[in-house]
C-alpha cells in the first residue's frame, strides 16, 4: 500500500466510528509496498482488529468480481498524488457506490458522478461522516451491481488497462 492512497487516514475513520459504537468491516486489498508494520501498528491502537482483513498481495482480474460483489461501497481515500485512479473506474464499472476524496473525485467522468460520495481530502473525520451516513442509508433490499449493458465495453477497456500495466 502507498502512503498516497490514504489507508492510514480511513484507519482513522474507522476509529472514530468504532468510538462510536459503529463497526463496518473493512477489507484492503493489495500488495504494501512499504511500512506494513505502521498500519498494523494502527489497526491495534484503534482496536479494530475484528473489523479488518488485510488481503496483501496482487489481486488477479480473475478475483476482482468476487471482492467488488463481496463490497456494499467501495473508499478511496487518496491524500495526494493522483487526480486518476483506475480502482475508481474500475469499481464504478462494477456498480459499486464509492466514497473518495476530492482529490480522486476530479478525475471521474460527469456520468458517473452519481454514484460518489465526495469528502474533503485527508479529513479523517469527514470521511467517517460519509461512511456513517452510507451505512445509515442502506436499505435492506440488494442493489443490482452488474454493469448496464453499455458499460461492458468501458469496463474491458479498464481490465485491459490493468493487465498490461
Amino acid at each position: 500500500m502507498r502512503s498516497y492512497k490514504g489507508l492510514g487516514n480511513l484507519l482513522q475513520a474507522l476509529g472514530i466510528l468504532h468510538l462510536q459504537g459503529m463497526r463496518p468491516y473493512l477489507a484492503i486489498t493489495g500488495e504494501f509496498w512499504h511500512d506494513k508494520q505502521s498500519y498494523l501498528d494502527q489497526i491495534a491502537q484503534l482496536d479494530l482488529a475484528e473489523q479488518v482483513r488485510i488481503e496483501d498481495r496482487y489481486l488477479p482480474n480473475e478475483e476482482l468480481a468476487l471482492w467488488f460483489s463481496a463490497a456494499d461501497v467501495a473508499v478511496a481515500p487518496y491524500i495526494e498524488g493522483t487526480t486518476q485512479s483506475a480502482v475508481a473506474s474500475l469499481v464504478l464499472g462494477f456498480g459499486l457506490p464509492l466514497i473518495l476524496s476530492e482529490q480522486v473525485a476530479q478525475g471521474v467522468s460527469q456520468a458517473n458522478r452519481s454514484r460518489l460520495i465526495v469528502t474533503p481530502t485527508g479529513d479523517a473525520p469527514a470521511l467517517a461522516r460519509a461512511i456513517a451516513g452510507f451505512i445509515e442509508g442502506m436499505t435492506r433490499e440488494p442493489v443490482p451491481r452488474q454493469p448496464a449493458a453499455d458499460d461492458w465495453g468501458a469496463m474491458v477497456e479498464i481490465l485491459k488497462g490493468l493487465t498490461l500495466n
